[in-house]
C-alpha cells in the first residue's frame, strides 16, 4: 500500500500468513494542527509470498492529545 500525507510517500508491505486481522499500519506525530492531505494507493508492489494486494480501511484515528 502507498501512502502519501502533505507530499511525503510511504509504502507499507501490509502481508501477514495470519488470519485477517486490523492493526495499525502507521503512526505520524507531530502533526501541525490545521488541514492535511492524505491519498492512500493500492499498489502492485508487493511482498512475493503475498497471493494478491487486497487492502482493507478499517478506521483513522486522529488523537490530538500528544
Amino acid at each position: 500500500m502507498e501512502i502519501n500525507i502533505d507530499g511525503v510517500n510511504y509504502f507499507l508491505d501490509l502481508y501477514t500468513n495470519l488470519p485477517p486481522y486490523f492493526s495499525s499500519a502507521i503512526n505520524l506525530f507531530n502533526l501541525k494542527e490545521g488541514n492535511h492531505n492524505m491519498i492512500i494507493k493500492v499498489s502492485d508492489r508487493k511482498n512475493s509470498a503475498s497471493k494478491g494486494n487486497k487492502v482493507t480501511v478499517g478506521s483513522f484515528l486522529v488523537d490530538m492529545s500528544y
